[in-house]
């Protein structure tokens, strides 16, 4: 697990995997395969998003790429009614 460290906070932000996680962390059963099987998983999903995210930036148009810089840095309380 120690390999998966620097993605803890990349799976926090997955609000389906992080209870999962939880849920499997609380098993009285050490099963290292499903350990092994869920840590491959995961890095290997880091990577698929990392990939799409770098086809992205080369396919995205200049406006696309201006929505996302307003996008994130946009307070939500901006758009609170």
């Amino acid at each position: 697990m120690a390999e998966s460290k620097p993605y803890v906070a990349a799976v926090k932000a997955v609000g389906l995997v992080w209870p999962f996680l939880q849920l499997a962390g609380m098993s009285e059963v050490d099963d290292p395969l499903m350990t092994r099987t869920v840590e491959e998983f995961l890095l290997f999903s880091c990577g698929v998003d990392a990939y799409w995210e770098t086809v992205w930036r080369d396919q995205a148009s200049p406006g696309a790429k201006d929505s996302e810089t307003v996008w994130k840095t946009t307070s939500p309380t901006k758009y609170a009614n």
